[in-house]
């Protein structure tokens, strides 16, 4: 009697073992499912909302500048060689802002060791009449271009727009500059550089030199 009860425990610690086992089987899963989840996270599988915007960013980054229309270009250096006086050159200068998708444009000549602002467009006429001369040497891109008749440019901020500053060159060297405020980052566009250069080689032959201030005192007028 004493073996037959001793068999009935063991089998009862067998069969409560084999519950306990099973127990540790069925819980596993649940167990497992977290790590594999966080996994899947990691490589981005799962929650893909943060990915969204990095992908979306990228082609607007990379997205090339507009290129300026070439046979606009060649009607404005047609209307520029045709101009006569300075209201058509007004008028030239608007259709120079449209190619350029410029906000504003300042025609600078070069007077002595000064630039001075003879033709401005996009810009109030009270603000362009508080625009000083620029001495020769002053720490900016139009006097920069201006010295060194190259290219300079300023690139756009948060707060502003980007510029290109060309110099005027002709015969008689540098007589000024060609500054233009872009929008939209143009200014770092090959193809909107080089159609300001075009159009600042139109206007070196359109606006004549100033003289250099005379050093000599003027001759007295003769009594013959």
């Amino acid at each position: 009697m004493r073996a037959d009860v001793e068999r009935q425990q063991w089998g009862t610690l067998a069969g409560i073992a084999v519950i306990w086992l099973a127990g540790l089987v069925l819980l596993t899963p649940p167990a497992h499912a977290p790590q594999t989840e966080q996994n899947f996270g990691n490589l981005g599988l799962v929650d893909r909302t943060p990915a969204e915007p990095a992908s979306q960013s990228v082609p607007s980054a990379a997205a090339p500048a507009p290129q300026p229309d070439l046979a606009l270009v060649a009607d404005v250096c047609g209307i520029l060689a045709r101009t006569t006086d300075a209201g058509s050159l007004r008028d030239a200068l608007a259709r120079v802002a449209a190619v350029l998708d410029a906000r504003g444009i300042v025609v600078w000549i070069g007077a002595g060791e000064e630039l001075f602002p003879a033709l401005a467009y996009g810009y109030d006429e009270r603000i362009v009449a508080r625009l000083g001369p620029i001495p020769r040497d002053a720490a900016n891109a139009t006097a920069a271009a201006w010295r060194s008749a190259q290219m300079r440019t300023v690139p756009a901020d948060a707060a502003s727009n980007g510029a290109v500053a060309v110099p005027l060159s002709g015969v008689n060297g540098c007589v000024g500059v060609f500054a233009a405020e872009l929008r939209d980052g143009r200014e770092q566009n090959a193809a909107t550089q080089a159609v300001a250069a075009v159009i600042a080689a139109q206007l070196a032959a359109i606006v004549p030199a100033w003289p250099a201030p005379s050093t000599t005192q003027p001759r007295a007028a003769s009594n013959s």
